[in-house]
């Protein structure tokens, strides 16, 4: 159910506004005329919606119009799903942006008056993302005539909307988290706003810190293959009688590798006495296993005789 939604909590959020002054007022009630008013009867306007709360909101604004002769009634959807469309027939002139009543431009001249209007188009036919998915907003207008003044209208408020085709009918939308809170500002959603916001944060802290576990782990794996790989030189360096070679320092950093080759760098170098820092360490290893290397492959490689087995006290970098 769209109540249980972002989008449904945010329609709750604006019925619940005070209508404001006429000039506003007017405003909204063409936005949502633009949006899902169709042409009934003896010349009124048929107002149709699957919302509730957007029902009695065209009810209320077409009675402070001066309409007592609103009929509504109520169908029950026979689709999946199901649901109920609210019909609200006018029994007065249509308003404007009901078919046949282009919005005029003097309608929505003041700031108040353009953000009444998109307050009621989104009422009547807008829709939102949930904060955690795809930032999405859009308008889904009924015919093309009403593109370029929405365009106009939110352009005219700083924001940059697109224009797409579904089902042969334009959709106005607005992409990105920084757009779609400012458009809930200006229509008056503070309280989805924040929502929106709160929601934003949650999010960015969940992917930050997804990205450092993401950095630790792959820290942890590069560590743990590293320290696999210097015990492997160690090990070879001992099978081959060349450990014993080594100045007692480094023997003894050897030694530890080869039992714990789960410890970082720095930990190695911290359980030495005296400690090496992990500069230190690496240098040491680094060359253990360029002098690993220089001993050919393992016997039984099937690559002929290994060559002379080099000497570690020839390389004064394992000092």
């Amino acid at each position: 159910m769209e109540r249980a939604s972002f989008a449904g909590a945010t329609r709750d959020e604006l019925v619940r506004r005070p209508p404001g002054g006429p000039a506003e007022r007017r405003a909204e009630l063409a936005g949502l005329a633009a949006g899902c008013a169709r042409a009934g009867a003896d010349g009124r306007s048929l107002f149709l919606t699957e919302h509730a709360a957007v029902a009695r909101r065209i009810l209320v604004l077409l009675r402070l119009e001066g309409d007592r002769q609103v009929r509504v009634g109520v169908e029950r959807v026979r689709r999946l799903g199901g649901g109920n469309v609210y019909r609200l027939e006018a029994g007065g002139p249509p308003p404007a942006g009901a078919p046949g009543r282009p919005v005029a431009r003097r309608l929505v001249r003041t700031a108040a008056a353009r953000r009444a209007f998109l307050r009621g188009l989104w009422l009547a036919c807008g829709s939102l993302s949930r904060p955690a998915a795809e930032h999405h907003l859009e308008f889904r207008l009924r015919d093309a005539a009403q593109v370029e003044l929405v365009r106009a209208l939110l352009e005219r408020e700083g924001l940059r909307p697109g224009l797409s085709l579904r089902r042969g009918l334009p959709v106005v939308y607005l992409k990105g988290a920084e757009a779609i809170v400012r458009l809930l500002g200006l229509i008056g959603a503070s309280e989805a706003l924040l929502r929106w916001e709160e929601a934003m944060v949650v999010r960015q802290v969940r992917g930050e810190v997804n990205r450092l576990v993401n950095a630790e782990t792959a820290n942890l794996n590069k560590a743990v293959e590293a320290g696999l790989r210097q015990a492997a030189a160690v090990r070879r360096l001992e099978e081959a009688g060349l450990l014993k070679w080594l100045p007692p320092l480094v023997r003894r950093l050897a030694r530890l590798r080869l039992e714990r080759p789960d410890l970082s760098l720095r930990e190695l170098g911290a359980s030495l006495r005296p400690p090496l820092d992990k500069s230190a360490v690496s240098r040491r290893m680094h060359r253990l296993e360029r002098l690993a290397a220089q001993l050919g492959d393992p016997p039984g490689a099937g690559r002929g005789a290994a060559p002379a087995p080099p000497d570690p006290a020839a390389d004064d970098t394992l000092q």
